[in-house]
């Protein structure tokens, strides 16, 4: 299937053509035009002004807007306004059917294979061989540096994977999905790296994102966000949400552990990447419901598990669901936070209370309740999430709180109430001592 991506420094081009630029007296069928364009509203079968029309464009709008960040009012109003006239990437957002916005997307096409080669048929007349060729080639690294895929750059007669070429075709990059993987830029505009011109690496970043198979973001700052990446990303930084993407097409053999924040997002971290993904939970569950009482992991066979209310939803090693079965007996308290230690060794906490949970029978163990203030000390009550971290350590979140677990001397080791897990966990341990 045909991608356009399309990027303009000064005003929007779409498919080659100037179009009005948007006031919020712009006449409605531009506006439907552009909702159309990026995936908002259906093709309508008429554009006239009429009640359906009305409600059609006040939806698509809506949606817009919440998959966007903006107030959601269904109106022209001058932050759409604002955000519609920004540059941006001319390929489709992919919003959920309700609306609700979808962080990264993939499963636009796949390669079947993990090692591609890239050929430059046709370099530019702006910028020097040397440049484009070490500009792509850290484009490319953007990706493979974090994913299971090898991407070369080939030269001579034989056919490449990915074709780029630098033409003159009125629309700033052209790519496609796999497996056809096709890169055109328009050698009319005014590239460069680094100065005052296009800037040819992030932008080229975003389009092997695409080549790759990755739709769009709607998570502000991360590569695959639509809005001007130039601008927005200049160094081509991948965001965990980013992270989430490639790997979810490319990923490494990993460990994996989750954890759940605010209920419908989830926390992943893994022992290669660390923060992997902050995200809603639906992108990557199908089929989840909102707002899950408590979840773990196996480790035995990384199938994921959710309580909700009275029943557990099974997950495999994929992701996909498996089963969903009714638990047989009533927990002391509501689920709060559960964690894995071994396929046999289950934990689920209350608000006060923690007990273990037997996977085959469905139903708490015989005699394992306990207070979490005598079982697991140093441990407030009412936390959030907890993630079990082989071999002996747990981490309990409490709002912006963490404390580490020590599960042999059964202590707290390091957290507690003035720990920031924000500043502190997420950053400094996730990220720079797991990489």
């Amino acid at each position: 299937m045909k991608l356009i991506i399309l990027f303009q420094t000064f005003s929007l081009l779409i498919h080659g053509q100037h179009v009005k630029r948007f006031t919020r007296s712009t006449d409605k069928t531009n506006v439907n035009d552009f909702l159309q364009k990026f995936g908002y509203m259906p093709r309508l079968r008429s554009l006239k002004t009429s009640n359906t029309s009305d409600e059609s464009t006040s939806y698509a709008l809506r949606t817009f807007q919440e998959y966007n960040h903006l107030p959601v009012t269904g109106e022209l109003d001058d932050k759409t306004v604002k955000l519609m006239n920004t540059p941006r990437c001319g390929m489709q957002d992919k919003p959920t059917p309700h609306g609700m916005p979808l962080a990264f997307s993939a499963g636009n096409g796949d390669w079947g294979k993990k090692y591609l080669t890239y050929k430059i048929s046709k370099s530019s007349t702006k910028v020097t061989a040397d440049t484009i060729r070490s500009t792509i080639a850290r484009s490319v690294a953007v990706w493979t540096s974090v994913a299971d895929i090898t991407i070369t750059e080939i030269t001579g007669a034989a056919a490449a994977d990915i074709d780029i070429r630098f033409e003159f075709g009125g629309i700033v990059t052209h790519a496609w999905y796999p497996p056809d993987g096709r890169l055109h830029f328009d050698d009319a505009e005014a590239w460069d790296v680094g100065g005052n011109g296009a800037d040819l690496f992030p932008i080229c970043a975003h389009a092997v994102g695409h080549i790759l198979g990755l739709g769009h973001s709607n998570v502000p700052g991360s590569m695959m966000y639509p809005w001007d990446p130039a601008t927005g990303n200049p160094a081509a930084v991948l965001s965990p949400d980013d992270l989430a993407g490639i790997q979810s097409s490319f990923a490494p053999a990993m460990d994996m552990t989750i954890a759940f924040v605010e209920d419908v997002y989830v926390f992943v971290i893994d022992d290669d990447v660390g923060l992997r993904r902050i995200t809603r939970t639906e992108s990557i569950f199908s089929g989840i419901f909102y707002n899950p009482d408590a979840a773990f992991t196996n480790p035995k066979t990384s199938y994921t598990y959710f309580i909700k209310g009275k029943y557990v939803y099974e997950f495999d090693y994929n992701l996909d669901p498996v089963s969903r079965n009714m638990i047989t007996e009533d927990f002391p308290e509501d689920p709060h936070a559960a964690f894995a230690r071994s396929e046999n060794e289950i934990y689920i906490f209350g608000a006060t209370k923690v007990w273990k949970f037997d996977l085959q029978t469905k139903s708490v163990v015989p005699g394992s309740e306990s207070l979490i203030k005598d079982a697991f000390k140093g441990v407030p009550d009412d936390i959030d999430a907890a993630i079990y971290d082989k071999p002996n350590r747990v981490y309990f979140f409490k709002e912006l709180s963490y404390y580490v677990y020590d599960l042999e001397t059964n202590s707290v080791t390091e957290g507690g109430p003035e720990y920031d897990a924000p500043a502190t966990f997420l950053q400094d341990k996730c990220i720079s001592d797991d990489q």
